[in-house]
């Protein structure tokens, strides 16, 4: 391929994501313009379990395919537990530090 077919072919595939990115951009410019209405409190805390849901569906999929072990279920586990205790806490000191457990628990870093 040609360097100038490469950038076209390129630029066409970023054009799929406008429909989405214009119709997510729409709802929330509505979302926030009802805030604080009866009805949208109630559907939003409705909703936020099955947000919830989705996300450790999603988890539970990611974990089933990629053949997850026992310390990544451990780490996950401690990693969220820490996130509910200080909500606050920037992810990405847990996400290094769940690197590092990993590869201390697969022997990638020599111990002694």
């Amino acid at each position: 391929m040609t360097p100038e077919l490469t950038r076209i072919m390129h630029d066409w595939r970023q054009l799929l994501f406008v429909p989405s990115s214009l119709l997510c951009y729409g709802v929330t410019k509505m979302w926030n313009h009802y805030r604080g209405r009866h009805w949208h409190t109630a559907l939003e805390t409705g909703l936020a379990p099955i947000g919830a849901g989705l996300i450790l569906a999603g988890v539970f999929a990611i974990f089933r395919v990629a053949g997850a072990g026992l310390l990544s279920w451990v780490i996950a586990g401690l990693v969220a537990a820490i996130l509910v205790w200080r909500a606050q806490l920037n992810p990405l000191i847990l996400l290094a530090g769940g690197a590092v457990a990993f590869a201390l628990g697969h022997g990638i870093f020599p111990t002694s």
